[in-house]
């Protein structure tokens, strides 16, 4: 395992707090998975085991303590955790049972398990059937085996995909079927279905839910993107990529700082083709 970046809290490694601006190695081997929260990290090893390390004021590490930081791994779930995402101050983990858990901050309803009051171990939000996760900053969406998307925690600029301004406290289904990748970004969201189209909702004022040239405004329920050719999905706090079918890689919303690849350094709606070295999965 290998980070880089901000290491305040002891997000990356124990060594010091500096920012690696080139990768350092955390761990020698046997890690299978890992995520990126605001502050905190977390990451699975092969024998199913979650561990987590970082910032922890919200309980987000999910090791029954908060108000600290852990610079150094922490032992989590002992075993049967399949993928696990990281929000801002929260965290979701997904067993191979199909259920999904989660800790930290529960504000706006982000952990979904429909009480008041953060959580600093995990609680178990959906008992089966769940196929993956992700997380945004203040929301999180469930893809389950049966092809339904459901979506919770914080509504505003549409990010859960319904009309309501109401935050979600438990999950709430948005789609019905069909539906086979997920990713939450910063105050938006996105999702594939089986014929390959591209679906988005949500936060839109850097073009980062990639509809028509020129469009930035927000949209408040799924709306379709592309019609066909998409093989996944990731979403960035103001950004979002594509992984199409023939293997290119597609890039649109803001790129202040580089971080789409696309070399324009500019927001945009309009996809931007980036690479065509990647063998789409």
């Amino acid at each position: 395992l290998w980070g880089m970046g901000n290491n305040g809290n002891g997000r990356l490694t124990s060594e010091s707090n500096s920012t690696y601006s080139t990768p350092v190695r955390i761990l020698e081997a046997n890690v299978t998975a890992s995520a990126a929260g605001n502050a905190h990290s977390l990451f699975i090893q092969t024998d199913g085991s979650l561990w987590a390390m970082g910032h922890n004021s919200f309980g987000q590490l999910g090791d029954g303590t908060n108000g600290n930081q852990r610079k150094f791994p922490v032992k989590i779930v002992d075993a049967n955790v399949t993928a696990v995402e990281a929000g801002s101050a929260f965290s979701l983990f997904l067993k191979a049972d199909g259920s999904v858990w989660s800790m930290g901050s529960n504000a706006n309803g982000r952990l979904g398990y429909g009480g008041l009051g953060d959580r600093s171990g995990p609680v178990r939000i959906m008992e089966s059937g769940a196929a993956r996760i992700a997380a945004g900053h203040h929301h999180a969406l469930i893809l389950k085996t049966d092809g339904s998307l459901w979506a919770f925690g914080k509504k505003d600029n549409g990010r859960l995909g319904e009309l309501s301004k109401a935050d979600r406290w438990v999950p709430l289904k948005i789609v019905e079927e069909g539906v086979v990748a997920v990713a939450g970004g910063g105050n938006h969201s996105l999702f594939v279905k089986q014929d390959g189209s591209l679906w988005a909702m949500g936060h839109n004022v850097f073009g980062q839910l990639g509809l028509d040239p020129g469009t930035f405004s927000d949209r408040k329920y799924p709306v379709r993107v592309m019609d066909s050719g998409v093989a996944e999905v990731s979403a960035g706090n103001k950004h979002s990529m594509v992984l199409m079918k023939d293997g290119s890689v597609l890039t649109f919303g803001d790129d202040l700082y580089g971080v789409r690849g696309a070399g324009r350094m500019l927001w945009t709606s309009e996809a931007v083709e980036v690479t065509r070295s990647i063998a789409a999965p």
